[in-house]
């Protein structure tokens, strides 16, 4: 199969076969190689991104675990991927430090909900049961005359 590796703008993009039971380090070795005549680059500083996506392959994995390459395959397209720097993988579901601050300082205020409702009772319940057995005896008189909005109301404000 058929792989282009973008990398940045101003090197063009690295066009290679390779087998689809390659492992995804190898490929990274190989594109950092291809790149590295200019500069020193390091393999392990660097990820495999789908190309458009936001799905990075993982090094100690194979081309034939995802999901994106049989689909590449099967429309006989080439396998688009971009290499990235370590530090350009976006992060951000990253815990930060403030993160750990408001952990442990933690109040009863933040789990509750902030809206004000009423409990439900035993009360409201058999209400909301009444008019659900009262839909229902309509229903079975007239099925093709529904208006169910009564119901919807009475649901809506118990919640």
């Amino acid at each position: 199969m058929k792989l282009a590796v973008h990398f940045s703008m101003d090197h063009p993009v690295i066009n290679f076969t390779c087998d689809i039971s390659s492992r995804v380090d190898h490929i990274i070795s190989h594109v950092v190689c291809e790149l590295g005549a200019t500069t020193q680059l390091k393999p392990e500083e660097y990820a495999l991104k789908v190309w458009g996506m936001a799905e990075f392959l993982l090094p100690d994995s194979c081309l034939c675990d995802y999901e994106y390459v049989h689909h590449c395959i099967k429309l006989e397209k080439d396998v688009l991927l971009c290499l990235l720097h370590i530090n350009e993988v976006p992060r951000p579901l990253l815990r930060t430090a403030e993160d750990d601050i408001k952990d442990v300082e933690i109040k009863v205020d933040d789990l509750l909900s902030r809206e004000p409702g009423d409990a439900l009772t035993h009360a409201s319940v058999s209400v909301l049961i009444d008019i659900i057995h009262g839909e229902i005896d309509r229903l079975l008189v007239n099925p093709s005359h529904t208006q169910p909005k009564g119901l919807l109301q009475s649901v809506k404000g118990k919640t």
